[in-house]
């Protein structure tokens, strides 16, 4: 059975924080699905792959999926 992969950032800093994504899977990429500092971005952000960096708003949540291919 493959399912999702997921990945919650939390950032309880005051001030904006970079984190590198993971590589899960060949060729994964990783979509915003919800940001708590700016919801209306997750919808807009574009899909990242193993290494990139993400900024997390300060005092917020992020979380990522990469589709099970």
């Amino acid at each position: 059975m493959v399912d999702d992969d997921f990945i919650v950032l939390i950032n309880a800093w005051w001030e904006p924080l970079d984190f590198a994504l993971p590589g899960t899977r060949p060729g994964a990429q990783w979509h915003a699905e919800i940001d708590t500092y700016e919801p209306e971005a997750a919808a807009a952000a574009p899909e990242r792959g193993a290494g990139e960096k993400v900024t997390v708003g300060p005092r917020s949540v992020a979380v990522l999926r990469a589709k099970a291919s």
